[in-house]
């Protein structure tokens, strides 16, 4: 496990025993024997690792399985975008349900320079569909996190599909 500790330029007032520590104390998923990284792409690990720990504090079950390395012609702030905003959305969805009833799922690949998302959740609420156009459940007025990934997607010539049908709410993307 490589780790990097940085010191200050003037060490001599240092009690070097005192720094005498097994890295693994400073990472306690490692102790635990807990999954590290999800995927090898940076800016979705960090934000599924994210996503995850909220999900496990909300009592929502998560299931992930990402093989993700680099995306070519994406950039970092639309994958933000579109990991964010749609996990934000479906841990949202699931919030308020029984114990148990909450589950997402989140399925993502590379097929050749093509990324391929599904995002789908349990959820409870009516979702509010007008011209096209999803509506808020939290304020009046369109939803910004599903308009914002739409968007995104658009840019990448991409393809977005949503679909529900009282119990999962399903997301697919292809972005080319």
């Amino acid at each position: 496990l490589p780790f990097l500790i940085s010191f200050p330029r003037h060490t001599s007032h240092v009690d070097w025993k005192q720094l005498s520590f097994a890295p693994t104390n400073m990472i306690p998923e490692y102790i635990e024997g807990k999954e590290i990284s999800i995927c090898r792409n940076h800016i979705a690990d960090v934000i599924l690792r994210h996503y995850a720990a909220a999900a496990e504090a909300a009592g929502i079950r998560l299931d992930i399985s990402a093989n993700l390395s680099e995306i070519p012609d994406v950039s970092d702030m639309d994958l933000c975008i579109i990991f964010g905003n749609l996990l934000e959305n479906a841990l949202e969805a699931c919030n308020g349900m029984e114990d148990g009833a909450g589950h997402v799922e989140i399925q993502a690949e590379m097929r050749g320079k093509q990324l391929v998302l599904q995002i789908q959740n349990t959820y409870q609420r009516d979702v509010i569909l007008k011209e096209g156009k999803y509506y808020s459940t939290k304020h009046s007025g369109v939803g910004i996190g599903l308009s914002s990934v739409e968007k995104v997607v658009d840019k990448y010539h991409g393809i977005m599909r949503v679909s529900f049908d009282g119990i999962i709410f399903k997301v697919q993307i292809l972005l080319f």
